[in-house]
């Protein structure tokens, strides 16, 4: 039952998860059990919280969008565009097929993510996750600024897309942390100590891609075991992990002559 290659394929996962309940049959026909039955056994497989699996279950909605990618981030399909479209009803979105787009099929599923009423901001949580020291935080307060990025039309393949706001594919989901929580405007005003109006997250469609607006803080963190310090700019997500710890992106600097559809 472990070993079965229906837990590494794209589009059995909202056949695991779309329907009211689940009856799975071996090979000779005989009854194995159901989604509810099983649902440890399947999150040890998975990675799925059994809460979505039993019925009755929690909403998929109440997950952040960060781990329900996370779930198809070890899944495989045959063309590259089905890494996205077999997502569409876990996300709550529709699509217009159109193969031989590639890598921009994912791009466009997350522009929808995003251009929901409540747009999530964990989409953005993909890659590695480094956790900073307590005495790399800044003494004083945060330095805060507004922040834009635009994402490109055409992202690459998973190798080389960490320089994109956007994410290339599910796969790069696999180190986002569990249980992520997204929080409102309030909640950057009580843990930065800043008026709420100062610390507004956005995002809007633009052509060629997402405009985004995040509060930045601007960081040090010690270098080796010497005095000297290295400093970085992060933008803040309103998220937190299930140890109550902030994400954020990591900024990097950026040739000011490179084209404005270039992320930070």
């Amino acid at each position: 039952f472990r070993q079965s290659i229906w837990w590494s394929r794209g589009w059995t996962l909202p056949e695991l998860l779309a329907p009211n309940e689940v009856t799975f049959l071996s090979s000779t026909w005989l009854a194995i059990g159901t989604r509810t039955e099983l649902a440890t056994l399947i999150q040890a497989i998975t990675s799925i919280d059994s809460k979505v699996l039993i019925s009755p279950r929690v909403p998929l909605e109440a997950m952040s969008v960060a781990t329900r990618m996370s779930w198809a981030a070890s899944r495989k399909t045959r063309f590259v565009e089905d890494g996205a479209y077999c997502l569409m009803g876990i996300f709550g979105v529709i699509m217009q097929p159109n193969y031989g787009e590639r890598y921009s099929a994912f791009f466009r599923l997350q522009e929808l993510i995003l251009a929901k009423e409540r747009p999530d901001p964990t989409l953005l949580c993909w890659g590695v996750v480094t956790h900073l020291p307590a005495n790399s935080l800044p003494f004083g307060g945060y330095n805060h600024t507004a922040h834009t990025a635009v994402t490109r039309a055409e992202p690459p393949p998973p190798r080389h897309s960490k320089q994109y706001l956007l994410a290339a594919s599910a796969e790069e989901f696999s180190r986002t942390p569990r249980s992520l929580k997204v929080q409102g405007p309030d909640f950057f005003a009580e843990r930065l100590k800043l008026p709420e109006q100062d610390i507004q997250t956005a995002f809007e469609h633009v052509p060629g891609g997402i405009r985004c607006r995040l509060p930045l803080v601007d960081m040090s963190c010690p270098v080796g075991t010497g005095s000297s310090r290295s400093v970085f700019t992060l933008a803040l997500l309103a998220c937190e992990d299930a140890r109550g710890r902030m994400l954020a992106l990591l900024l990097h600097p950026q040739d000011c002559r490179e084209s404005s559809s270039d992320t930070t």
